[in-house]
């Protein structure tokens, strides 16, 4: 889900950022999860998938479904895919060509317009296959209770900045049970079940609005009244040029991140903060986009942050913990101590109270909290 306070930028942009959020999640699944249009040509492709086809991912992205099916299967393809659009969902099996050319059958699930014009196909070799996702799993395992069901759908949908529904695809209607016309200009909250689960709602959403994008895990509830566990990433929309985030870390759940650029350009550091560390109050940055595909990863022990280069910026983050509001802090991104080359004029800088407002690195060190953070070499039993 995303938000922005204005609803007509919001319906004209929205389902394009929708999109480069998705196909950044699907990107690394063992899982083979496909993106195709009206037409089945593929619009992005997991890396499950390539393994599954056995082709790289771009040598699949702009090909259509029938360009891998056996010769005598590509008209029953044909029927197939015009009553998927039809009827919205649909389950079976393909007659596909593998690697060595020879026939195979791959069973699908297929869901229409998780975005619009944009529906989800997620394969299953039902021979068990020789894919790193597929060859866990025995020929008897033939049903799709064996697939991960956060691979099987998505509910993507956009809130306005007061969390009001401002658009609802059709993976929402069919994971919560309530039509587009039920929520928009509804309360996002009217999705979870009790005070516990607004108050983390509203811990993300100021997060998200801070940080650009921020994942969660936690009840939801369906229209017909039952829960379910639902993770989570809001993303609000968007940075833009000047924009300037961090220096954030957390140290309780211990949390690293790796973080990449799904959408235009930005500068990415990583500063170590860990007590008694060789290399203590040292930087590393680099230029990363969604061209040259180049990650940070910050390991715990180091505080990352990240300013946008260009317009429409979005920084993805892969994090090894929950967030915890009760753990977590922040060093001033311009404190002199460690001399950030920021490639951009920092008193200039768009950025948060919180971040403008942040202590010191030797203010940290005099903490308690910072006992918490401790270099240890790698033969001990605890790195941090």
């Amino acid at each position: 889900m995303a938000s922005q306070p204005q609803i007509g930028w919001l319906a004209e942009n929205g389902p394009k950022e929708l999109e480069l959020l998705f196909r950044a999640i699907v990107y690394h699944p063992a899982a083979p999860i496909l993106l195709a249009d009206n037409d089945r040509r593929y619009r992005d492709a997991s890396v499950g998938a390539g393994k599954l086809l056995g082709l790289p991912r771009d040598k699949i992205i702009g090909r259509s479904l029938d360009d891998f099916a056996a010769p005598g299967f590509r008209p029953v393809i044909s029927e197939q895919w015009r009553r998927f659009l039809e009827r919205g969902e649909q389950e079976g099996t393909l007659e596909l060509l593998g690697p060595d050319g020879g026939p195979r059958d791959i069973e699908y699930s297929a869901k229409k317009s998780i975005l619009p014009v944009r529906h989800l196909l997620v394969l299953r070799d039902k021979s068990g296959g020789t894919s790193e996702y597929t060859s866990a799993k025995t020929a008897e395992d033939s049903s799709w209770g064996q697939v991960p069901g956060w691979v099987q759908d998505y509910a993507l949908f956009l809130l306005d900045a007061e969390g009001r529904m401002a658009d609802w695809y059709a993976g929402a209607e069919r994971i919560y049970g309530y039509r587009s016309s039920d929520v928009i200009g509804q309360h996002v909250s009217i999705l979870y079940p009790d005070d516990e689960a607004l108050r983390h709602l509203q811990e993300a959403l100021k997060r998200a609005a801070s940080e650009g994008h921020v994942g969660a895990e936690g009840w939801h509830v369906k229209k017909n009244g039952t829960r379910f566990w639902a993770n989570v990433i809001t993303m609000a929309l968007k940075d833009d040029k000047g924009v300037l985030r961090g220096l954030h870390f957390q140290w309780e759940p211990p949390m690293g991140k790796l973080m990449r650029v799904i959408s235009g350009e930005a500068f990415v550091v990583a500063v170590d903060i860990r007590k008694g560390s060789p290399t203590l109050g040292q930087w590393h940055g680099m230029v990363v986009s969604a061209e040259n595909k180049k990650q940070v990863w910050a390991p715990y022990g180091f505080a990352r942050g990240f300013c946008a280069l260009t317009d429409g910026c979005e920084v993805l983050y892969k994090c090894t913990g929950i967030y915890n509001a009760k753990c977590e802090s922040g060093i001033h991104f311009g404190d002199p101590a460690i001399g950030i080359d920021w490639p951009m004029d920092i008193s200039a800088a768009k950025t948060s109270d919180r971040d403008r407002n942040a202590q010191s690195l030797a203010e940290w060190l005099k903490s308690p909290l910072s006992d918490r953070v401790v270099y240890r070499r790698s033969g001990d039993r605890d790195i941090g």
